[in-house]
């Protein structure tokens, strides 16, 4: 049986999961257990400039990414994920990455993340070389 405090950890991190995996599918703030998750999407511009077709489709594989594994994903939050798309004939490897921030200034780290009121969340992707 787990103790309390690992399975208190485990039930925010599951939570903290949840809510990155929204917005991570909405590309937006969006409503989560009737609160807000606030943030951002942004891509960088070298992903901005690839083809409208392929940008749409790297979004898509994004939305629908479900692979996380104990590699991708040591700590459980689903904050990260990196995977592939073609472009041009040839396999490009992308990353998306939640940042937690506590405001929209993007000044401080949120002391909270798994709280929607102290979280600002900042989703950026990007190719893999950018990172």
């Amino acid at each position: 049986m787990q103790n309390q405090p690992a399975a208190a950890e485990a039930s925010i991190m599951t939570t903290l999961a949840r809510q990155n995996d929204a917005f991570r599918q909405a590309h937006m703030p969006i409503s989560f257990d009737g609160e807000m998750l606030r943030g951002r999407f942004v891509m960088t511009i070298r992903v901005a400039r690839l083809d409208h077709e392929i940008v749409l489709g790297v979004l898509k594989k994004l939305r629908e990414f479900e692979d996380f594994n104990s590699d991708n994903d040591p700590y459980g939050e689903h904050d990260f994920v990196a995977f592939s798309y073609p472009v041009d004939g040839r396999d490009q490897r992308f990353i998306f990455k939640i940042d937690y921030y506590s405001d929209a200034s993007m000044n401080f780290a949120s002391s909270d993340p798994v709280n929607p009121s102290a979280t600002y969340r900042t989703g950026v992707l990007m190719l893999a070389c950018e990172y």
